[in-house]
């Protein structure tokens, strides 16, 4: 048994993916020529009488609403790739036949199992916005014959089993099987209309009436053709692009754009079963600039709704120069990961709470006061940078040499500013600040320390540590002429 998932008007489909006012009437225009003809129209056009290659011209003055649009071939091409997608997980042995029509074999399914996974194909490309038509036969080209009788059915589905294929084909009208018009008019003068009564007929005088030609239809419509299917896989590059016929500055048209390319973006990659492990948004603007985003996922995934969450979050945080022009979102597939944590291992919980947590600090401290802290390989006191975050908990490095023992400086940011007084000998004697108010009983120091003297970022400093009449440590530094107090012990 073999399948055919055709989708009819597919390149104005492909135009029209998105919109919702695809009741009223719709035709795709050739503009190449010096007379613009109609290349395929909607139902609603062809109400008032439009076909293809009619002139435009001529459309309009039958139907004043009628709304001509042009090719889209990234359209074309996204649908084209979403349709073996969805097709993949139906059945993987299938022939790419026509860009808009795939021809699968289906043996080893059993009947209810090949019927539902058929309703099943067609409601995941409803989801997507696409209009599809599936035909069920015993050979690839009745199920051809089969799908484009589907399209004159309500249900979509036609199914042309082998047991009663002469009755169902006493149904179908000779052009159905896109025999050439001049054989179609020759059968019709012997009194043959339905593809049933041209299968009935002798073969013998098939040949001898009709020759080669002939004879192919007549083997073709009683299961006597059935070549191999050369077979396919999906593209292995999962990316969509969309230009946008008006630009926006807003951001609720580029979200539902994005809504759209991850529904269809997460069947693709089920089907070449692998997950995303990292996104790259580009966005070109009016101005004629380009702004790109490469967004390393947590956890490798391939869920529409968290990968939804990380876009919409940067998004907010982002002021765009100018209008958007064009949107093209790209995943990279990798593996799924299976990780068998230990009992004592430390993960995040949730890293995707954590990834929108960063990005909300993002927004209002700007992101280069978001980071880790990682100390600088210098001398100077309290020099760190900051460095991205990581996505998981690193394992401390373990540190090398003696344990510390004894009591650990908490420094105090900012150090707080004091007035410390003097002993003729130099030692201080008390301290005053904001929160450190005493007579000094002991002390440690100085301790004196400089460096960078051969830049802008010279330093030099004098720590003290003393104790104070209430039994409590901290550390005093002086540089240039200011005294600070910056930090206790404990």
């Amino acid at each position: 048994m073999y399948g055919v998932l055709w989708l009819p008007r597919f390149r104005l489909q492909a135009v029209l993916r998105g919109e919702s006012n695809t009741w009223r009437p719709f035709a795709l225009v050739d503009d190449a020529q010096r007379k613009p003809v109609v290349l395929v129209c909607n139902e609603a056009a062809a109400r008032y009488g439009i076909e293809p290659g009619s002139p435009v011209g001529r459309g309009l003055a039958r139907c004043p609403e009628l709304e001509i649009r042009r090719p889209d071939p990234e359209a074309e091409e996204s649908v084209r790739r979403l349709m073996l997608a969805v097709a993949w997980d139906w059945g993987p042995k299938m022939e790419a036949t026509e860009r808009n029509l795939l021809t699968l074999d289906l043996s080893g399914q059993g009947e209810k199992e090949r019927a539902g996974a058929a309703e099943e194909t067609r409601e995941r490309l409803l989801d997507q916005e696409l209009v599809s038509c599936v035909g069920l036969a015993a050979t690839p080209a009745l199920a051809r014959i089969a799908a484009f009788a589907a399209e004159r059915e309500t249900g979509k589905i036609w199914e042309l089993p082998e047991s009663r294929r002469l009755e169902a084909l006493d149904r179908l009208p000779l052009a159905t099987a896109e025999m050439d018009g001049r054989l179609i008019e020759r059968l019709q003068t012997w009194g043959l209309h339905f593809l049933g009564e041209f299968a009935r007929f002798p073969r013998s005088s098939i040949a001898a009436r009709l020759g080669e030609e002939g004879v192919e239809w007549w083997d073709l419509l009683n299961s006597r053709d059935c070549p191999p299917l050369r077979l396919v896989q999906p593209a292995h590059r999962v990316e969509e692009r969309q230009e946008l016929e008006c630009e926006v500055d807003s951001l609720e048209p580029v979200l539902f754009l994005l809504r759209r390319f991850l529904s269809s973006m997460s069947l693709q990659l089920r089907a070449l079963s692998r997950v995303a492990g990292a996104m790259r948004l580009s966005l070109q603007l009016a101005s004629g600039e380009d702004y790109e985003r490469r967004f390393q996922l947590p956890e490798p995934t391939r869920e529409e709704e968290i990968l939804f969450r990380v876009l919409h979050g940067h998004l907010e945080q982002i002021e765009l120069r100018a209008p958007v022009a064009a949107v093209t979102l790209e995943m990279v597939p990798v593996d799924p990961r299976e990780v068998q944590r230990g009992i004592f291992d430390t993960a995040l919980r949730n890293p995707w709470k954590f990834e929108e947590t960063i990005d909300r600090l993002v927004g209002i401290v700007g992101n280069e006061n978001v980071g880790s802290p990682r100390l600088n390989d210098s001398h100077a006191a309290d020099d760190f940078r900051l460095d991205a975050l990581p996505k998981q908990i690193e394992e401390p490095e373990k540190e090398t040499g003696p344990p510390v023992c004894g009591p650990v400086l908490q420094r105090w940011r900012p150090p707080e500013e004091a007035v410390v007084q003097y002993r003729r000998d130099g030692w201080p004697e008390r301290v005053e600040s904001s929160h450190v108010r005493g007579w000094v009983t002991g002390w440690r120091g100085p301790w004196r320390g400089s460096g960078h003297w051969w830049n802008r970022r010279a330093w030099s400093r004098i720590e003290w540590d003393v104790e104070i009449e209430s039994g409590q440590v901290y550390r005093l530094t002086k540089t240039e002429k200011r005294w600070w107090v910056e930090g206790c012990y404990g």
